[in-house]
């Protein structure tokens, strides 16, 4: 094998890997834009049957109330104990 038939090969050799490289990409692409809109699919029907309990899940508070004043929009308060008031 020439100097040039072994460039030649390298060259399509480069030219395979990138493009199984970007398939790979494109594929990792497309399982987490998939996965993401199941997730998110997920937590619109969390909200949309306990908006309080799927906001305390997602703010880690366990002290606040939490309801949809519009399709998309949902209020978040805090919650106070009577002790809290006072000060």
């Amino acid at each position: 094998m020439d100097k040039t038939q072994s460039c030649c090969n390298s060259v399509i050799l480069v030219y395979f890997v990138r493009q199984h490289n970007r398939d790979n990409f494109n594929r990792l692409v497309d399982a987490i834009y998939h996965t993401r809109n199941s997730q998110l699919r997920i937590w619109r029907m969390f909200l949309d049957l306990d908006p309080q309990a799927a906001m305390r899940v997602l703010l880690h508070q366990d002290d606040i109330i939490a309801t949809f004043k519009e399709r998309d929009v949902v209020q978040v308060s805090q919650c106070y104990s009577s002790s809290d008031q006072r000060r």
